[in-house]
């Protein structure tokens, strides 16, 4: 698989592969590997979230390069910053690294908002 240069693949394959493993960089330089998702199929309805603040996404991804995914080991949501994920690994084992700047989440913008909306229109 090819490193992802791209937000909105990133985030459509965090919704499609259902549970990935993501290798990042903490705060304290450590490194974590974590299970996670964005398909709601998967999180339990309790940590649904109640309501969708877009404007809080928008600058929490776009000005910080955050991306909020849902850990399934510990059951709670959790921030990554985008150009901290050392890889990606899918169910079927296949890994890819992430090639995603702060200022390329920014740029993407709208389109990738749009979509993550989306998702909460069920």
């Amino acid at each position: 698989m090819k490193p992802i240069k791209n937000p909105q693949k990133f985030i459509s394959l965090l919704k499609s592969e259902k549970n990935l493993t993501i290798r990042y960089k903490k705060k304290d330089g450590t490194s974590r590997n974590m299970k996670c998702t964005l398909d709601f199929d998967q999180i339990p309805k309790q940590f649904h979230p109640k309501s969708l603040d877009m404007k809080k996404i928008r600058i929490l991804s776009s000005k910080y390069g955050i991306v909020h995914v849902f850990d399934t080991d510990k059951k709670g949501w959790r921030s990554v910053i985008v150009d901290r994920i050392e890889w990606i690994k899918t169910p079927s084992g296949e890994k890819t690294t992430v090639d995603i700047t702060r200022s390329k989440m920014k740029e993407f913008g709208a389109k990738l908002w749009d979509k993550i909306k989306s998702w909460f229109k069920r």
